[in-house]
């Protein structure tokens, strides 16, 4: 039931609900579940408030252990921080892929809109990339899903426009934008079918691909 997250000694950050499920000597129990149903422990002696299975928190943390219990594998943490995001009910949409892979999505509609400044691409995942140094990002929205891909035109763009788009891209990351998951998206290729075609999506974007230490 469920996978193993991360590598052990690694790290790895992600949207989840905490329980608080028992607790030994002078350490609480917590069992953390992600979006995918995967099942993380941490042990850890301060107590964590809104831990009741019903609140949504970003979590970082280092991977100290794999282990089955039963038929439920674990993830077991160590090093955690966490940051409560607000109730799960109030949290939409569905993250999208896993980390590194490759999602094409042709023809589709695209609002853009500028980055706000101060919180440009803050990304969280077990791989990221330097951070682009963009004006706009587009936001995609395909059914139960939200994408946002950063992108700077040779031409004037009018914000909150609409147009449509061919984009092909790596998963970066995700974050919870205005109570909606979003999915970071590193352009590979990013063609404005309103009018030039711009390689790679945005102009001096040469970010690399590097693993969280």
């Amino acid at each position: 039931m469920g996978n193993f997250v991360g590598k052990i000694g690694g790290h790895v950050a992600l949207y989840a609900v905490i329980k608080k499920t028992g607790r030994a000597g002078a350490e609480y129990i917590y069992t953390i579940t992600d979006d995918k149903k995967n099942v993380l422990v941490l042990e850890t002696e301060e107590e964590i408030d809104y831990a009741d299975g019903g609140h949504y928190f970003l979590i970082e943390a280092a991977v100290k252990e794999h282990r089955t219990a039963g038929r439920v594998k674990q993830t077991v943490l160590a090093d955690c921080e966490w940051e409560l995001i607000g109730s799960e009910e109030k949290t939409y949409g569905c993250f999208f892929g896993k980390i590194g892979s490759t999602v094409e999505l042709n023809d589709v509609t695209a609002a853009i809109r500028r980055t706000a400044r101060g919180t440009e691409w803050l990304v969280n995942g077990e791989y990221s990339v330097a951070a682009p140094v963009s004006e706009y990002r587009l936001i995609i929205e395909q059914g139960s899903y939200t994408f946002a891909v950063p992108y700077d035109s040779v031409k004037k763009l009018k914000l909150n426009a609409k147009g449509k788009f061919n984009v092909k891209a790596m998963v970066i990351g995700y974050t919870v934008e205005k109570e909606i998951r979003t999915t970071f998206l590193y352009p590979i290729r990013v063609e404005d079918k309103n009018g030039p075609f711009h390689g790679g999506g945005i102009r001096g974007f040469f970010g690399g691909i590097f693993v969280r230490r």
